[in-house]
């Protein structure tokens, strides 16, 4: 669901932006919250705020997925579901809107006033 996610919203930003959106997701996903993700860490033991703010991110999100899956199956994981599942429709919706952009330009004029 992590890779699904990241890869959905580079898709998305690459289809709204162009060629610039794959670079903004990359400095999104592995420069900013990559490093802080707290993947050999649990986020208690992060700096405040970043322990929290990172889990709202999809490596935070999917390392604290995994860690509570693999040692706490008991544990409640519905947050973490909810977080990748988000970034996953955002980067849909964001797919979507860049394609119908792109597609609105490229058709003349007198096409669009027949759709």
């Amino acid at each position: 669901m992590g890779v699904a996610a990241t890869s959905a919203l580079i898709i998305g930003l690459a289809a709204l932006m162009g060629p610039p959106g794959i670079a903004v997701g990359a400095v999104i996903t592995m420069f900013i919250a990559n490093p802080i993700a707290g993947a050999a860490l649990p986020p208690q033991f992060l700096p405040e705020p970043w322990g929290a703010v990172v889990q709202f991110f999809v490596p935070g999100a999917s390392a604290n997925l995994l860690r509570s899956v693999m040692y706490f199956p008991e544990a409640s994981t519905w947050a973490q579901w909810t977080i990748l599942g988000a970034w996953l429709v955002g980067g849909v919706i964001l797919a979507l809107i860049g394609h119908r952009r792109s597609r609105a330009e490229l058709t003349p004029p007198e096409r669009q006033l027949e759709n």
